[in-house]
């Protein structure tokens, strides 16, 4: 019989012996059987209650190989402590033709899968709830109960034996000092990201060694989570703000809000980092920038128009980040201008007038074009042409149509008058006039075709000064927001790639694709390129493009 060994334990907390122990429990085993050990498998310090772990993976592989007639466990909530996985483990290994067995239980059958599963669950279960309970009492003596939060280190306080008693804590100077700052820089309105760049820029490392990032800041206010959010750092803490539950696909930790009533707060005045006015002034600036829970207000952020025409529509090719100001006028990569080198190597800026009118130039240059206007007038009318000769036909249908349901109740309504059963006949009535009331709407709402269409003798001066209205209309203020929602709805997006010291500039979305129809003679399109293709321009790194220096 070939014997394949598995062995696991569950953290790291344990010794690494345990996997030799239970090797040499199962090879005692396999000496008294008289079978042959074809290879072991083990998972350290990883939890029984998921299957993805390496070791019972390459195991499964093995046996799906038919390399393997026994598999052999000290225990069975060795292999699994989740019912359904062990479960499932049974039934593939059945499936197979190999035996699952263990030294404490033997041979294992559907009785042990379904009484040991179901003990090794729930033993699972009150192992979580009584180390809640140990640490919710811990938490409630003013004691850490979990990770603990930046600003704060170890407090190593000993027992009558000489061991360190878990739990305690105490105020970090140079930690603390920066809970303060970020609070007191939130309070006068900075924003959590311009904080975190702050520090980032500083060399500040962030609560876990890594740099800052706004989200460290804000949190989670529901979930009480972040640098804002934490009532630790006012002496209140918190526990059991959130709980988390494992996805049994995957086995990964999912974080849930805790409901009303389950969060438990506690005293810790030698905690305290920032003041109660100051938490006050933080909270009070977040309930003023937030969106009311359920409500249909929108929030100040996302009323505010775009102050140009291009905000929020360029990105840089590079990394993927957005273009925004540098400056007063500039506009940059925001991750160079945020992490300088490490965030983007784009350090290309340009002046954000000059590159409205860089995107405005084709309206006038290309559009207004003579070839261009005649070709809109004969499109024009060629269009409205066909469309009105749809609309004949369809007029031409539809009293065709009407005229035969008219028939159709007259001839129904007279075999009634015959003396032809009414029920028979009454769903075929009731369909044949809905349908002619539908028709008589249709042909009513329309206006009856009256030959060929006849267009302004001006249509071409129309049209020019269509383009030319709008144009202006971006440079006058009074009209200017209008116009820009205009354009801006034409535009897809903007992507700008620093190539050899050059912004190489590409356009997106309906504007792009009027400009490349709006140039059949002077430009002409490769064999199977059709109007949504992107209109691409180079732009020279000269005046008005030039190398980040901002905050550098």
């Amino acid at each position: 019989m070939r014997v394949a060994l598995y062995a696991r334990y569950s953290t790291d907390m344990q010794k690494r012996e345990t996997i030799a122990v239970q090797k040499g429990n199962m090879r005692a085993y396999l000496a008294k059987a008289g079978w042959q050990e074809i290879g072991a498998w083990a998972d350290e310090a990883i939890s029984g209650a998921t299957l993805n772990r390496p070791g019972i993976q390459a195991l499964l592989a093995a046996c799906g190989r038919r390399e393997v007639d026994v598999v052999l466990a000290d225990e069975l909530d060795r292999l699994s402590r989740g019912q359904s996985h062990t479960a499932k483990v049974y039934e593939r290994l059945q499936f197979l033709g190999i035996r699952l067995v263990t030294v404490a239980e033997g041979e294992i059958t559907r009785l042990h899968v379904g009484m040991k599963g179901t003990m090794n669950a729930e033993q699972i279960s009150a192992t979580s709830r009584k180390t809640r309970d140990a640490l919710a009492d811990r938490h409630m003596k003013g004691l850490n109960a979990g990770w603990r939060a930046y600003g704060y280190e170890l407090d190593f306080q000993l027992d009558a034996r000489g061991d360190r008693i878990p739990g305690y804590l105490k105020v970090n100077a140079s930690g603390s000092a920066h809970i303060v700052s970020i609070y007191e820089q939130y309070a006068m309105g900075r924003s959590a990201k311009a904080i975190a760049a702050d520090l980032y820029r500083r060399g500040v490392p962030g609560p876990r060694g890594g740099k800052w990032s706004a989200s460290t800041i804000n949190g989670n206010k529901k979930r009480g989570t972040g640098v804002l959010n934490n009532q630790a750092y006012v002496g209140r803490p918190e526990h059991q703000r959130q709980t988390f539950r494992k996805d049994p696909e995957t086995g990964k930790r999912h974080a849930f809000a805790t409901a009303e009533g389950v969060k438990k707060t506690a005293e810790a005045l030698h905690l305290r980092i920032v003041s109660d006015e100051l938490w006050g002034q933080v909270k009070a600036r977040q309930e003023q920038t937030a969106c009311p829970h359920g409500s249909d207000v929108t929030p100040l952020w996302a009323k505010q128009r775009p102050k140009y025409l291009l905000t929020g529509k360029v990105m840089c090719g590079v990394c993927g980040s957005n273009y925004g100001k540098v400056g007063k006028l500039r506009s940059g990569c925001h991750a160079n201008t945020n992490s300088a080198d490490a965030g983007c190597t784009n350090k290309l800026t340009m002046r954000i007038g000059e590159f409205e009118e860089q995107v405005l130039a084709p309206l006038k240059d290309d559009m207004l074009q003579p070839d261009v206007v005649e070709a809109f007038v004969k499109k024009y009318v060629a269009e409205s042409n066909r469309l009105a000769r749809e609309r004949e036909r369809d007029h031409g249908s539809h009293r065709h149509e009407l005229k035969g349901i008219i028939s159709g109740i007259e001839r129904l309504t007279a075999a009634i008058v015959k003396g032809v059963d009414a029920s028979l006949v009454r769903e075929e009535l009731s369909r044949l006039g809905q349908r002619k009331v539908a028709l008589e709407e249709i042909l009513g709402a329309s206006a009856e075709p009256s030959g060929p269409v006849m267009f302004h003798t001006r249509l071409a001066q129309i049209y020019r000064h269509s383009v030319e209205n709008l144009l202006s209309a971006c440079t006058n203020e009074a009209s200017r927001t209008e116009a820009q929602e205009v354009i801006r709805g034409l535009i897809g997006r903007i992507v700008l790639t620093s190539v050899d010291g050059a912004l190489q500039v590409e356009m997106t979305g309906e504007l792009a694709a009027m400009l490349l129809i709006s140039q059949p003679t002077r430009q002409k399109k490769p064999p199977g390129a059709d109007a949504s293709e992107v209109r691409q321009v180079k732009m020279v790194a000269g005046t008005g493009f030039e190398p980040v220096t901002f905050r550098l």
